[in-house]
């Protein structure tokens, strides 16, 4: 029979491990790392959602400003078109205005929006637009636009 060897070798731990000490300060060490790697981690993605959540609100809040201004613009046009609507002329500060803005909407809204603005906007002018058009299909037409304008700043 062979002879079983009780004892253990020095560099043995009590459960038979090689190298206990070693292996135990190296496993702190990768806990440290591990901890501090994802705490890096959480602060960088919390960083990044941060950032994209105040663009958007930055994006919604610029929407709608040109809400507003479409808004003021309108009112602007038929308050001064119903005070005597055979010699309506529109001023250059008013057609700076409305230019900027519709710049603005092109630029900061989608495609579908600006069709409908741009329905709108053909009848702000002398006789309600090309056609000819009536204060109620007006108001019909801002209204439209208006709501288009809403639905997509917020």
């Amino acid at each position: 029979m062979e002879e079983v060897n009780l004892r253990k070798s020095k560099k043995e731990d009590s459960h038979g491990r090689r190298g206990g000490i070693m292996n135990q300060a190296i496993a702190a060490l990768m806990g440290v790392v591990v901890g501090i790697l994802g705490s890096y981690g959480g602060i960088v993605l919390a960083n990044r959602f941060q950032v994209g959540r105040e663009r958007k609100v930055r994006v919604s809040e610029y929407r709608m400003a040109v809400f507003k201004e479409v808004n003021d613009l309108a009112a602007e046009f038929l308050n001064d078109y119903l005070k005597d609507p055979s010699r309506y002329r529109m001023t250059d500060q008013f057609y700076r205005s409305l230019m900027v803005t519709t710049a603005n909407i092109k630029v900061s809204f989608s495609q579908k929006t600006f069709e409908s603005f741009k329905e709108f906007e053909v009848m702000i002018g002398p006789n309600l637009g090309p056609g000819k058009g009536s204060t109620e299909a007006f108001t019909k037409a801002r209204d439209m636009a208006l709501r288009t304008l809403y639905a997509e700043a917020i």
